[in-house]
């Protein structure tokens, strides 16, 4: 077994910005030029709302006068978190904040594509064990969640 862990340590950053926000791409970066059969590219930013105008990774001076902090991960394909706070932000205020960090995640995306062009390496072939029966019994409850389908 290959088990992965990265761990984003700061050896070196800007005072005036965030380096925690660049953890995610640098950790995706890693992983997409590595031999690691790890497929999905994940980028996040951090997105702030000044005089109304979105920005992405504000900086701490620019964060004080911030209206909303928003972070983004996703893929090119899809959002996988959001973590949001703001002050007295509408529906289509969030979701714009939300589309415009998606489309930030994008970009960073293709970067990352270009580097893996130029520096990445054949990813290892892998096929997952077959997993053993689970010991524990299932559940006949009819008190069992069951979530709405589309």
């Amino acid at each position: 077994m290959n088990e992965t862990q990265v761990i984003a340590m700061v050896m070196s950053a800007d005072p005036a910005g965030d380096p925690g926000v660049l953890a995610l791409p640098g950790a995706a970066a890693a992983l997409a030029i590595s031999e690691i059969p790890f497929h999905h590219i994940l980028a996040g930013v951090r997105v702030g709302k000044i005089d109304g105008k979105l920005l992405a990774n504000p900086n701490y001076e620019e964060a004080k006068g911030s209206t909303m902090n928003l972070m983004v991960a996703g893929t090119k394909d899809g959002i996988v978190m959001v973590e949001a706070g703001a002050f007295q932000v509408s529906e289509a205020g969030n979701r714009g904040a939300i589309d415009f960090g998606h489309d930030c995640c994008r970009r960073i995306i293709a970067g990352i594509e270009e580097l893996v062009a130029k520096v990445g390496k054949k990813k290892w072939d892998y096929k997952p064990a077959k997993s053993a029966k689970s010991s524990l019994p299932r559940s006949t409850s009819s008190s069992a969640l069951t979530l709405p389908t589309r």
